[in-house]
């Protein structure tokens, strides 16, 4: 923890073309969550059918970021 506290403290600004960089990645991100979820949980109690709906969108958000086919996790599933 020590390590990952010290990499943030040397205080050296990113400089403007990695600022730009790191917005123009940030907004293809923000761009390809095809849908957007807070993961608060609150529409897990009502599903019928038991699903965890922020798991499962959080899956599918990731394969349309990625563009990968992600592996079935049993653990969407209550």
């Amino acid at each position: 923890m020590k390590a990952n506290i010290a990499t943030f403290q040397m205080g050296v600004p990113l400089s403007s073309r990695e600022m730009d960089r790191l917005l123009a990645q940030a907004q293809r991100m923000v761009s390809k969550t095809a849908l957007p979820c807070t993961a608060c949980h609150y529409c897990v109690s009502h599903c019928p059918q038991g699903l965890d709906i922020p798991s499962l969108l959080a899956l599918y958000n990731e394969h349309e970021q990625s563009g990968r086919k992600l592996r079935t996790r049993t653990s969407a599933y209550r």
